[in-house]
This record gives structure tokens, C-alpha cells and sequence, in this order.
């Protein structure tokens, strides 16, 4: 029959001293000590005898108690468990001493977990809801998803999944970013212990996202909306996004008090960066129209209905080709522009007229926030024609041809 008995060891002579009391476990071949975290006066102890000697001290009955019920904890312990390997008793011990780190708790559980964490956030509610909706799919596609069972098996079911409701690739790279920052956050907050998810791929493709060269941006300026004079007011923060590369939620910050010596200065409310911008001759011809009083930004998908509006009056009706993979087909579609035209098109707008005029990466970069060249090469929208005339241009300037 397994044995649980205490024990003391130690050099100390002084009657005063602190001693550990360590708990021994025994049966046929196991033989295991631990410490038990207790402690008593040297001179309360018997160490021949390994006992509590019989005198009386403060505290005494809830320690005796304490060791009782660990002793009952380790022999319970000891029925359940098959087999004894080296640290058994170690983590019988801790699991008394420290229950709350090993009990399951209904918060691991993954949609529970997740949706607290998410209703915690401090991020817009646009994007609490852009994580809702990811968890909305995950029960719809397996409402007993746990977090062990997110590997990668799970990934290539739940992209296929996704592909078969008829979502677009780059939706789908929404999701897995999505899946992948809970994971994450399960992982730092200790309820997650599996790592499969940092090998999902977001796999995205060229959304064929439009720019307007500055003709057009001038155009739009120009273009005739006495019939819309509800549409001017945007149309004119638009134009000023155009050169100043802000995007729609930095709008309201191109204010006067922000403008210093012909300079724009403001943070970027996405990343945090601070940016720079020289006020472009236009932007200021706006501000003066305005009294150097802007008007107040609407949100962001009214400005969007209302911008593609402002771009089908100043007639930007040319075809454009649109490569879109919807439910894991590829196929291209082709748009008049203006239909394309949406409160970002001024940032890239900036950023790719930028370019083509030759002004430094760096420099554009140091502008937009844009902390990786590679990002930032993906964004801009310059066609090999436009790189070809670039660097003719450069030659023809710099031989004088």
C-alpha cells in the first residue's frame, strides 16, 4: 500500500530557525519527495522521530490540517493515476498548492475566449465587427471548434469552405489575418497552447485598385456640380486627400492649426506615425475658399458613394479591367473608372503621381507611413508603359537628347 509520510532535512542547530517540511511518497517501485511549501520552527520539529513534537504553538492546528489534506490529496492522486513517472509527485503537489492553474475553465473555450477578447479591443467598432463576422463563419463552419483542432488541416477546410459561400480572395486573406491575431492573443493570454496557425498563409492577389493622374484630380476640382452643390464639400476634401496622401480618417485632422510654415503636421490615426506634407497649391486655394475653416468629413461609405458620384461628372468613363477571385475562380470584369473611385484612390493617387514624377521612394514613403519599400511598391499603381517613359525621361534629361 503507497505511504505518505513528512519529513524535515537540515543543517540548521538554531531552535528559531525556519525548516521545510517536505512530504515523501512511496509505493513498490516509486519513491518520490517534494516540497510541500510548509514551514515550521526548528524546535516544533522531532527530526528523529519526523513528527510534530507535542507542544502547542500559534497556528499549529491549520498547519497539521493543511498537511492532512494534502496528505488525502496525494492518495487520491495516487488511485487515479496509472502510472508514476519522475515528477508525479511534483505536480500533485503543485496542483494542490496552486489549483486554479490547472482546473479547465470555461473561458478556454474558443468562441467564448474569443469573443470576450474581441468585445475588448480597443479598435473601431467597424473592425469588432469585421472580427464578429470571422466568428460568425467559424461556427457556421464548426461549431465545436476548439483550439487544438485549429491546424492545418482545419485551414484547408475552412478556405475551401469560405471559397464554396463565394467569398473573395481577399476576404478570405481577412479571415485568416482575423483567426491568426486570436490565436496570437490565446496564446500571450495562455489559453491557446497550440501554434499550427502561424503557418496560415494570407494569400491575397492585385486588387486593381485605380489612381487618377493629375489631369484627372484637376478634372474633378473642375467639374460642374451645380446640379450636386451638396456633392462640393466633399468633393473638395477629396481633391485635398488627393495631395496630401491622408487617408479617410485623417481627413479631419488637415485643419489650420495643423499647417506651420507651408507644412501639413499630423498623425496618422492607422499607425500612430507623425507625417509631414508641403501644402500643395491647391490645398491651399481650398483652405482659402473655406476661410481656412475645413469642412467636417462625413464617414466613410456615404464619402464613397458620394465621391464616385463627383468622379461620373467630371466624366471619367474609361473601361478599366477588373481581376477579381470570387469562390476560387478567377474571372475579370470591366468598369467604367468613376466606378472604381473611392475615398482611397487620393492616397495612392498622391503616392503614384509621386513616383512617376520622379521623386524619391524614400521620400514618398517618409509621407504615406509606409515602413517597408516592398509595401510600399505594392501600392503605388504604375504600369511597365509608365516605368518605360520614366526612364526615358531620365535618359533623354540626363544625355540632353
Amino acid at each position: 500500500m503507497a505511504k505518505v509520510y513528512f519529513k524535515v532535512r537540515t543543517k540548521l542547530s538554531h531552535p528559531e530557525s525556519d525548516v521545510s517540511i517536505r512530504v515523501r511518497f512511496k509505493d513498490a517501485n516509486v519513491d518520490q519527495i517534494a516540497k510541500t511549501g510548509e514551514v515550521v520552527k526548528l524546535r516544533h520539529w522531532n527530526l528523529e522521530k519526523q513528527e510534530f513534537r507535542k507542544t502547542t504553538f500559534p497556528g499549529k492546528d491549520r498547519l497539521v490540517g493543511r498537511l492532512r489534506q494534502l496528505k488525502e490529496h496525494i492518495h487520491n492522486w495516487a488511485e487515479q493515476s496509472s502510472e508514476k513517472k519522475a515528477g508525479w509527485l511534483l505536480d500533485v503537489v503543485d496542483r494542490f498548492r496552486y489549483p486554479e492553474k490547472h482546473e479547465t475553465r470555461v473561458v478556454d473555450d474558443f468562441f467564448i475566449w474569443s469573443a470576450r477578447h474581441v468585445a475588448n479591443l480597443n479598435i473601431k467598432q467597424q473592425s469588432i465587427a469585421k472580427y464578429n463576422i470571422v466568428l460568425k463563419r467559424l461556427r457556421e463552419f464548426d461549431p465545436d471548434l476548439d483550439w487544438q483542432h485549429i491546424n492545418y488541416q482545419f485551414y484547408d477546410r475552412y478556405i475551401a469552405f469560405l471559397q464554396q459561400r463565394g467569398l473573395a480572395k481577399n476576404t478570405i486573406a481577412d479571415h485568416v489575418k482575423a483567426i491568426k491575431a486570436i490565436c496570437k492573443a490565446g496564446a500571450l493570454h495562455k489559453v491557446n497552447r497550440y501554434d499550427d496557425y502561424l503557418q496560415f498563409k494570407k494569400e491575397t492577389e492585385d486588387s486593381d485598385n485605380v489612381y487618377l493622374n493629375e489631369s484627372e484630380i484637376n478634372r474633378i476640382y473642375r467639374a460642374n456640380l451645380s446640379r450636386h452643390p451638396h456633392l462640393e464639400k466633399t468633393r473638395d476634401l477629396f481633391v485635398i486627400a488627393c495631395w496630401v496622401g491622408c487617408r479617410h480618417s485623417d481627413l479631419g485632422k488637415i485643419r489650420q492649426e495643423t499647417v506651420k510654415n507651408g507644412l501639413i503636421y499630423f498623425k496618422q490615426t492607422k499607425t500612430k506615425d507623425p507625417v509631414v506634407i508641403p501644402i500643395h497649391p491647391v490645398v491651399r486655394e481650398i483652405f482659402d475658399k473655406y476661410n481656412w475653416v475645413l469642412p467636417k468629413t462625413i464617414a466613410n461609405q456615404p464619402f464613397n458613394r458620394e465621391v464616385k458620384l463627383i468622379a461620373k461628372a467630371a466624366s471619367l468613363r474609361q473601361k478599366e479591367t477588373v481581376g477579381k477571385t470570387v469562390g476560387g475562380v478567377y474571372s475579370e470584369v470591366k468598369y467604367e473608372k468613376w466606378e472604381l473611385v473611392s475615398s482611397h484612390t487620393a492616397r495612392r493617387s498622391f503616392a503614384s503621381n509621386l513616383f512617376k514624377e520622379g521623386v524619391s521612394e524614400i521620400t514618398i514613403m517618409n509621407m504615406t507611413g509606409h515602413r517597408t519599400q516592398a509595401a510600399f511598391l505594392k501600392y503605388i499603381k504604375v504600369s511597365k508603359e509608365q516605368q518605360a517613359e520614366m526612364l526615358a525621361k531620365f535618359w533623354n534629361e540626363k544625355y540632353e537628347c
